[in-house]
This record gives C-alpha cells, structure tokens and sequence, in this order.
C-alpha cells in the first residue's frame, strides 16, 4: 500500500513539474514573441532607412531640376517677371480688410509706380468698399510664352463675404524689361465660372 507521505511527495513532484513545464512553455512562448517583436523592428527600421535615403534622393534630384529650371528661366529671361508677378499678386489678390487692401495698393503704387497709369490693372486703392471687406485670396499658374522676359498667368481669385463666396478667373500677361515690371493684358472671366 502507499504511504500517504509518499502519495503527496509524488503530488507535490507532479505539481512542481507542471509548473515547471507552463514557466517552460511561457518562457520559450515570450522568447518567441520577443524574437517576432524584433524582427519586425528590425524590418520597420530597416524600411525606414530604405525610405529616408529614397526620400534624400528625391530631394537631390528635386534640387537638380530646380536650378536647371532655375537656368531655363535666367535665359529665357522669365525668373525676375516671375518674382515681379509674385509679388504683385501677393499684393493685389490677398487682403482681409480694406485698410490692409489701401496698403498693399499703396506698397504696389511704392515699387511698381509705372502701373498707376496702366489701363488694365487699378492700384489707386480708392476701389474699396463699406463695412466688412471680404477675404481674398488666389491661386496661380503660370506659363511661358514665345517672348523673352514675358508670361502668362490664368488666376483664380476666390472672395469670401460673410454670407457667400464669388471668384474670379483672370487671364493675365506680364513682362519685366530694363528693370520695370509692367502688365500687358489683365482679363476677367467671371462668365466661365
């Protein structure tokens, strides 16, 4: 017959077994997990640095064909109308108040004092309204054309009101010669809107 000593020490070896083997199964399953989260760490990294150099080397290329861009633009003479054209359409599209509009009139009347007498653009900045002006703003894109220090810009001029939004699409034609920027056509097309 078996000694109930014996019986419980063989109990008690059986348990401690047990343990011994869910701590053995729990070590090697966390190893597991642990050898899985660091592969996968190792590959994200790995992806990263991939798309970090790629990313490098988009901006190098990018940098390349700006300044290419950059030479096109010297020869063909458009790089200063296009800086003169930014400007004026900074000034002339963008207010949020009538005060701020009179300013960027009077800043472009300042460096652009040849276009107080153009006929197709008015920056006298007596055309402001009463009460609330609205906010403006615009959009741009511009093209080159078969004349030297010569564009042409399509624009999208949106106004904000406090109950509604009008815009306006403008064809506009600029030039930059002998230091003076100068607008040869400026066209509304509110009609195509």
């Amino acid at each position: 017959m078996v000694n109930l000593s014996e019986y419980r020490e063989n109990e008690i070896i059986s348990r401690l077994n047990l343990t011994i083997l869910i701590l053995l199964a729990a070590v090697l399953l966390l190893g597991i997990v642990t050898y899985n989260k660091s592969s996968y760490q190792h590959s994200l990294s790995d992806e990263l640095t991939t798309k970090e150099k790629k990313r490098k080397e988009v901006t190098q290329e990018n940098e390349k064909i700006k300044q290419e861009q950059k030479k096109i633009d010297d020869s063909v003479g458009t790089q200063d109308v296009i800086a003169a054209s930014e400007f004026f359409n900074d000034k002339y599209f963008v207010w949020s108040t009538w005060k701020m509009y009179s300013q960027n009139m009077n800043d472009l009347k300042t460096r652009y004092p040849n276009l107080e007498s153009n006929k197709y653009v008015d920056i006298s900045g007596m055309s402001v309204g009463t009460g609330n002006s609205p906010n403006s703003d615009y959009s741009v894109e511009t093209y080159t054309t078969i004349n030297n220090n010569e564009i042409a810009e399509i624009i999208n001029q949106n106004r904000q009101y406090d109950d509604k939004v009008t815009k306006r699409l403008l064809y506009k034609v600029s030039t930059f010669e002998e230091g003076k920027y100068d607008i040869e056509t400026l066209k509304a097309y509110s009609e195509a809107l």
